[in-house]
């Protein structure tokens, strides 16, 4: 029998399980209410398995987790797991796929929570078993998180395929809506009644219709679900120790609302133990309402570092002064430096040049913000000439000093009797309605931000790696089920594969001799060799004689 896991991987995977008290806690879940006798399904070996399946393979189809079990591990483990048993013949007898299968089944029958799946259930009994199906998975992905060297996080969504066929067209206009940044309210695919829509064999009820990002960096549509994730990135480039894992994630299906999915994610990060202080999040989640975003971002005092969407770009007037990407700037700004289209990860070196240069020429005009906005109140702001960084005729002194520093200085300045009260005033308010839904702590598009914001390119990468098909693999028929709850099961699964990975890949960053095993390296490996069923049979009456010897002491 050969195993090609080195015996770490193994000794992680059941410390993970074991830790996690998921086992009990998924039996407990799959047995019948309040009647009938406690079912004997071996969920230690179905999450051990599966853990071990997408590691192997990059596969949860239950025919790769029952090889796993029977096929690819040692015969002492298979026994510590009961997958392998002694029959009252004394025949070896083995774990069944069908064993697996019955797992799945009740899953869907005691935990399935998804509206296209049970459109009937109540309100109370979709959330107790959405709430028990996402923190059984997060008491596996806890065990992968040591103590977080940063209170930084970055969140993000990634189009999730389903296993079933769609069994209607995309939505037309789905891309155009996309976009625009609005939100697309889903329909039951099932109470479909669109007499061009594909017909098809299966599909997910509980999947639908979103948008993604093509390989090429273009956009497509897709069937499925949208996985949300926040993941760990540093607090400032280069910070020593920092690994990027998943530490709370959430599926819906794709093209809904994305808000409360994502503030459950900090909410339940923090509910962890962890400390949150900063979000780094891209233009999908600023273009969202104050009060549905920003505010309630304030609410768990959490700083957003945010990117601009298209539609938030350009000067508006705001009692005379000119407000970009939530910041006012001097009356007098040059009129071109409004829309300052936003580099991408992807644009030449030039095109990145020529956005800093703009930027920072549109952030001499800036007013310094003396105070930042409230839940209560405005931001308070002072005038760029007296903050040193143009020169005004206005303000007495400014424009020989702007010279001198080769800075720029204000030709032709509102007239002072009817000037608005920020040329007048040294300090003036905001209100409320300033842009608050994009307010940041660094000028958008500066280096501070670039800086801070390039971080986010961690989440990014996490899913790329995830969907890796030399890791974890999950694209299109990693695994085989439907359903909200199943499929949560399966992606959720594959996220504390990535973090056992991205640990094992990284022990140098903790102390020799540290007592986790997770935090180990792999142990040396010998080399195996081929035994004959004599060989097999001493070995095993060994080592079973020593477990009973060491429950007995």
């Amino acid at each position: 029998m050969i195993t090609p896991f080195n015996p770490s991987v193994i000794e992680r995977a059941i410390e993970v399980v074991d830790r996690s008290g998921a086992a009990e806690e998924l039996l407990h879940l799959l047995s019948p209410p309040k009647r009938g006798r406690r079912p004997s399904y071996n969920t230690r070996a179905f999450l051990v398995g599966a853990l071990l399946a997408v590691q192997w393979k990059g596969s949860l189809v239950v025919r790769d987790i029952h090889r796993v079990l029977v096929g690819r591990l040692p015969l002492d483990t298979q026994r510590e797991l009961s997958i392998r048993s002694t029959g009252p013949d004394g025949t070896d007898v083995l774990l069944s796929e069908q064993h697996l299968y019955r797992i799945l089944t009740a899953m869907g029958r005691y935990l399935e929570f998804g509206t296209g799946s049970l459109p009937d259930l109540s309100d109370t009994e979709r959330e107790a078993r959405r709430s028990a199906v996402l923190g059984l998975l997060h008491s596996l992905l806890a065990v992968t998180l040591p103590e977080s060297a940063s209170t930084s996080r970055a969140i993000d969504g990634t189009g999730i395929w389903s296993y079933g066929k769609q069994p209607r067209k995309a939505p037309s206009g789905l891309l155009k809506l996309d976009a625009s940044g609005e939100e697309l309210t889903q329909v039951n695919p099932a109470a479909d009644t669109d007499t061009d829509a594909v017909v098809s064999v299966a599909f997910d009820p509980d999947a639908g219709h979103g948008v993604k990002t093509r390989k090429d960096g273009g956009r497509e549509t897709y069937y499925g679900y949208q996985l949300h994730a926040l993941v760990r990135v540093p607090d400032y480039s280069g910070q020593d120790g920092f690994i990027p894992l998943f530490e709370t994630f959430e599926l819906s299906p794709a093209q809904l609302d994305i808000v409360n999915p994502s503030l459950g994610l900090i909410d339940r990060s923090v509910a962890m133990g962890n400390t949150v202080t900063d979000l780094l999040a891209d233009r999908h989640y600023s273009y969202k309402t104050a009060d549905r975003w920003f505010y309630e971002l304030m609410d768990r005092d959490v700083r957003q570092h945010v990117d601009l969407h298209p539609n938030d770009q350009g000067f508006r007037n705001y009692e005379g002064m000119k407000m970009a990407a939530a910041w006012m700037h001097c009356p007098s700004t040059p009129a071109r430096l409004g829309t300052i289209a936003s580099a991408g990860p992807t644009a030449s070196a030039a095109t990145k040049a020529e956005f800093a240069a703009s930027i920072d020429e549109r952030q001499q005009f800036a007013m310094r913000r003396v105070s930042r906005q409230s839940a209560t109140t405005g931001a308070r702001w002072e005038c760029p000439a007296i903050n040193g960084t143009v020169g005004c005729p206005l303000r007495e002194g400014t424009v020989e000093v702007a010279q001198l520093n080769g800075l720029p200085v204000v030709v032709e300045p509102p007239d002072l009797a009817t000037a608005p009260k920020c040329c007048t005033q040294r300090t003036v308010s905001t209100g409320l309605d300033a842009q608050a839904k994009i307010e940041q702590e660094h000028y958008w598009g500066s280096e501070k931000w670039r800086l801070r914001y390039n971080a986010r390119t961690y989440v990014e990468g996490a899913f790329g790696n995830l969907k890796n098909t030399t890791t974890e693999n999950v694209e299109r028929g990693f695994f085989q089920v439907v359903g909200l709850a199943k499929v949560s099961f399966m992606v959720g699964i594959a996220l504390v594969a990535h973090n056992l990975r991205m640990l094992r890949g990284n022990t140098d960053l903790f102390a020799v001799g540290e007592g986790d095993v997770l935090l180990q390296q792999d142990a040396d490996c010998h080399g195996f060799v081929f035994l004959t069923a004599e060989e097999e049979q001493v070995i095993s009456t060994m080592r079973q004689k020593a477990r009973v010897d060491a429950t007995a002491a």
